[in-house]
């Protein structure tokens, strides 16, 4: 069984990847935590793996959240080969460990960490590559995550995240913070062009939208304090009318399409 949490396609075409190439069943963390879920067996020898993107150089809450939550229970007492997979789009940061640590507090003990360089989609600070560069990242990811399956498949064990970047365990507790208290929901916004088409309330995994008004006039409106911020109503917003701030207007919109094949 696989685990994933994706906000715009990336994990998401990582896992399925993966899934298709060890016949392993893929899980929804959105969809998992909306169902409430959590209670899992598993059988003799099987795999266990978490596909999940960095966030600040670490977990994104709703999947430390989906951690304290989940219950994966084995009546065989068997081994099992549990594998890691960070998707990032710069490097990872102390992220791996992070999650590591989480799981083994649910005894859990991870057996390998991988890591894939995806399409960079945080548009709050950045602006979104080009068409070809994002074309040149995949073919470079799908190299990446073919390697990654037949260590999978192999049972290989160690730690395989070599893009952790520059003195991870110093940079991740700075940066980390500050989206640990931060997170507020209060910069997003809904311009004008709206078409009242709700898909940002169903493409947010924390159920932190509500449409509100009568009709064409209905918009979206932020009933929580804090989010994931993992932007899936600003990027899944078919007319690009979500905004975080004052950048992202120009930034340009991402969703991995190939996830949904």
């Amino acid at each position: 069984m696989i685990f994933y949490f994706s906000a715009t396609g990336n994990s998401k075409y990582v896992a399925k990847k993966i899934a298709a190439e060890t016949s392993d069943v893929v899980y929804s963390i959105t969809e998992v935590m909306q169902s409430e879920k959590y209670s899992y067996s598993t059988k003799p020898g099987e795999r266990i793996g978490f596909v999940i993107p960095v966030y600040y150089y670490g977990v994104p809450a709703i999947v430390e959240e989906f951690i304290k939550k989940m219950e994966i229970t084995d009546r065989y007492n068997s081994q099992h080969y549990i594998f890691t997979v960070l998707t990032c789009g710069g490097s990872t940061g102390n992220a791996g460990k992070m999650l590591s640590k989480l799981l083994d507090s649910r005894n859990i003990e991870v057996t390998s960490r991988f890591s894939v360089k995806m399409v960079d989609n945080y548009v709050i600070l950045y602006d979104l590559p080009k068409e070809e560069e994002i074309n040149e990242i995949m073919l470079r990811a799908d190299v990446s995550i073919n390697k990654i399956c037949k260590k999978i498949k192999a049972g290989v064990v160690g730690d395989f995240d070599k893009i952790k970047g520059v003195l991870p365990g110093i940079v991740t507790p700075i940066i980390y913070s500050a989206y640990k208290h931060g997170r507020k929901t209060e910069k997003f916004y809904v311009e004008d062009h709206c078409k009242s088409c709700g898909l940002c309330t169903i493409a947010c995994p924390e159920n932190a939208i509500r449409m509100t008004g009568i009709g064409p006039r209905m918009r979206p409106v932020w009933v929580a304090d804090k989010c994931s911020q993992c932007l899936a109503c600003l990027h899944r917003c078919p007319v690009s009318a979500i905004q975080y701030g004052k950048k992202t207007s120009k930034h340009g919109r991402f969703y991995n399409k190939e996830a949904e094949k």
